[in-house]
């Protein structure tokens, strides 16, 4: 009987026994080697999850070194951000190249760690407008309207406040309407703070 291609049924009886035939592992060099790659990588892992900090992974660090959702402690800080989950940044066109407005890094750029994304804006009109005349009531003076820098790093005084008395925790963000009126106008002027509108 004549195969496929001038095969013969022998040939394919040859070929069968050849893969019944016992078989054995002929490169035992490198079988020790993969054992020895695979326990590497075991303690790789093992190393990165004992001193890692694996939430480096989903969590942004804002500008001063926390993490954002993380309790540990970095840089200079002690407070638990687990609540803080969102890394907010004041204005992202800071860190564009003045020439080209191509370049962007995003570790130039000012941030801090939220509760949660703002979910109203202001629009660039209403802004201009309370820029205009800040003594006018505005929807855009409020808290929920503008993102501080930590009140720690934010180098206000006392005398920066409305009321001299009032008490702000060290990592607030949301102190806009405790500013006193100076303190206010200079956050309306663009890039320069302590605090930032949100549009």
């Amino acid at each position: 009987m004549v195969g496929c291609c001038g095969k013969g049924a022998a040939d394919d009886d040859n070929e069968s026994n050849a893969i019944n035939k016992d078989r054995k592992c002929r490169d035992v060099l490198f079988l020790i080697l993969f054992i020895v790659f695979w326990v590497g990588m075991l303690y790789v892992g093992y190393t990165a999850f004992d001193q890692g900090n694996p939430n480096m992974l989903f969590y942004g660090l804002d500008s001063h070194g926390n993490l954002c959702g993380d309790a540990m402690t970095y840089n200079h800080s002690a407070y638990d951000f687990k609540t803080k989950k969102q890394q907010y940044f004041f204005n992202p066109m800071v860190a564009a190249d003045a020439e080209t407005m191509a370049s962007m890094s995003l570790a130039a750029i000012p941030s801090i760690c939220v509760d949660g994304c703002p979910s109203d804006v202001c629009s660039l009109a209403d802004l201009s407008a309370a820029i205009a005349n800040p003594s006018k009531p505005s929807k855009c003076l409020d808290n929920n309207h503008f993102y501080c820098e930590y009140y720690k790093w934010s180098g206000l005084k006392q005398s920066d406040l409305k009321d001299e008395s009032t008490v702000i925790d060290e990592w607030d963000t949301n102190y806009f309407t405790k500013l006193s009126i100076t303190a206010q106008l200079s956050s309306l002027t663009p890039g320069k703070g302590p605090c930032f509108p949100v549009f």
